[in-house]
């Protein structure tokens, strides 16, 4: 097991502390020496084993904690939020080393993590955990793009879902999506999983923030809204706004020219429309 706090004995070098499960096992010398060696230039750490822990960085007492886990050679590997201390250029670049690690190793890696983007960058399953119950238990493509209910939708996602209260209307046997400032029909496919669910009446729209196009001029079926404020991130640009009396969040190219207050129009993306019960939150598509 890899722990949060690295649980290191600081008065122990880096080669004892990776050593010490093993020399509690009255492992050989030689076999332990090899082990930690091969332990150290595998975490690229075998220029630091005469070190004590205070000597070194948090990137550093994370790697000598899973090498004291790999010298053991386990069937399983226990970790519980390894680089959650870490400042997030490193958490970044330790996410690929991990990765890369269990890659070498071949060894099954259960991660326990709050931070939805390592879980979505590093697992090839995702159980999703809300209160003691499983939510879902799928690939992180599947997690992302088939949340089996509401909150799994709104959980997993950097900016989150919006999601919009709405009804759903069937005029001569098309299913229409109706909100106090509009009105879209749903695709063929969409309307038959409804359909097949019998899911009339009022029903939640959830629609993630970059599948939501904004325009500072008017187009073809677009819906107005104002602008409450943008942010820029770089290569993206956050937009936060209103439809009548209802809050979204867009993610759109950084050039968009738009200011506070001003009016802005929007169109949804309905191919990617996800659509939950109001009552269980269950996804209906």
């Amino acid at each position: 097991m890899v722990f949060e706090n690295y649980a290191l004995y600081p008065h122990k070098s880096v080669y004892d502390n990776i050593a010490n499960s093993l020399r509690l096992r009255k492992t050989e010398k030689s076999v332990i020496d090899q082990k930690v060696k091969r332990a150290a230039k595998l975490l690229e750490i075998d220029g630091l084993l005469d070190r004590k822990p205070m000597e070194l960085s948090g990137g550093q007492k994370q790697r000598v904690a899973i090498g004291r886990a790999i010298v053991r050679e386990p069937k399983l590997f226990l970790f519980d939020e390894p680089i959650a201390h870490l400042d997030a250029k490193l958490r970044a670049h330790m996410r690929g080393e991990l990765k890369l690690l269990q890659r070498e190793l071949g060894t099954t890696m259960i991660y326990v993590t709050h931070d939805q983007l390592e879980a979505l960058s590093m697992a090839d399953r995702i159980a999703v955990m809300h209160e003691g119950v499983l939510q879902q238990l799928d690939t992180p493509q599947n997690v992302y793009n088939n949340p089996v209910n509401e909150w799994v939708a709104g959980f997993v996602g950097e900016p989150p879902m919006n999601f919009i209260d709405c009804n759903i209307l069937n005029r001569g046997g098309k299913l229409f999506v109706e909100h106090a400032n509009f009105l879209v029909p749903l695709a063929q496919k969409q309307a038959s999983l409804l359909l097949q669910s019998r899911a009339m009446g009022k029903i939640r729209v959830g629609v993630r923030p970059d599948e939501i196009a904004i325009s500072a001029k008017p187009g073809d079926k677009s819906i107005p809204g104002k602008i409450l404020v943008t942010e820029p991130l770089g290569g993206d640009m956050l937009v936060d706004m209103t439809i009548g009396e209802h809050k979204l969040m867009v993610k759109t190219k950084p050039d968009f020219r738009g200011a506070m207050g001003e009016e802005c129009h929007i169109k949804f993306d309905t191919d990617h429309w996800h659509l939950f019960d109001m009552d269980s939150g269950k996804a209906y598509f």
